[in-house]
């Protein structure tokens, strides 16, 4: 279904209509909002990639890793890489960027550095922002979320290093970016552990009829990205695991080794683990390095 503000009663009796018994979706706040809001009156869980609210309700299952667990990642890696003082810039406005910089700003001390945090509003405020943490003398610029200056300054000569955060982790990244220069990227790919046979050939006993739906996903997951791989094995292994119990139970019990991660599908909680990934780009060459 498509989203449209002011038409959320259609899209609930729709919802109602079809016996929704899982919601899945991610985008604007106002959209999950709604989403999270439905999925507690009609006690169902509610399954999203990525959110941008930072309070998940008691039905909301995020299948990301907490901003305090990737503050950790990012503030282990800056000082393994011998870097000392971390410049974050980011957009007013982007609050899971700026929660992200408050935990960062806490975990990276830890290990000796320090944080300069700064917010631009526009084009002109993005140099002076920028212009007063290369005074302050950086030497790691960390940018959370990709926009129009952040790109841009991807290709200009820096006195500093650049990491990029997962945002950036995107199947076709860089694209059209020239990147002369080498820069971070904190991606997506945290795996927690060797990756096991998929589970959607657990389903297999289920009948002709589930094995042709297995195959069917395998074959749509190899097209997608890993969240999306992750995210067709979760509902396979769900369909399989269901039983007496009601969905909103069965994950609650549940977990996942996916190609992202480890899942604890725990309710109200950011549900990936797993260490870390890190990887350096220049030009349209990536290089892990990942142990």
């Amino acid at each position: 279904m498509i989203y449209e503000e002011g038409k959320e009663e259609e899209i609930k009796q729709a919802l109602k209509e079809a016996k929704a018994e899982l919601l899945l979706g991610e985008g604007s706040e106002k959209l999950e909002a709604f989403l999270e809001k439905f999925s507690v009156e009609e006690k169902i869980p509610y399954l999203s990639q990525s959110s941008k609210k930072l309070e998940p309700g008691n039905n909301h299952f995020v299948l990301e890793k907490s901003l305090e667990d990737q503050a950790v990642d990012l503030g282990f890696f800056a000082y393994n890489e011998a870097f000392r003082k971390m410049g974050i810039l980011l957009q007013e406005g982007d609050e899971k960027g700026k929660t992200l910089a408050e935990q960062l700003s806490e975990s990276f001390p830890e290990y000796g550095g320090t944080v300069e945090i700064r917010s631009y509003k526009r084009e002109e405020d993005f140099q002076a922002k920028l212009s007063e943490l290369e005074e302050a003398g950086i030497d790691l610029l960390f940018l959370p979320s990709p926009g129009e200056q952040e790109k841009a300054l991807l290709s200009e000569e820096k006195s500093y290093n650049v990491l990029l955060g997962k945002d950036w982790d995107q199947e076709n990244f860089p694209g059209d970016l020239e990147l002369p220069y080498p820069v971070y990227l904190y991606g997506r790919e945290n795996k927690a552990l060797p990756l096991v046979e998929k589970e959607e050939e657990s389903s297999a006993s289920s009948g002709e009829e589930a094995q042709e739906s297995s195959d069917s996903s395998g074959e749509e997951a190899q097209s997608g990205g890993r969240y999306d791989r992750d995210l067709l094995g979760i509902l396979s292994k769900l369909r399989a695991e269901v039983k007496k119990k009601s969905l909103l139970q069965t994950l609650e019990s549940m977990s996942y080794q996916g190609e992202c991660g480890e899942y604890h599908f725990l309710p109200g909680q950011y549900c990936l683990k797993g260490q870390g990934q890190f990887y350096e780009f220049q030009g349209q060459e990536k290089r892990d390095l990942n142990p």
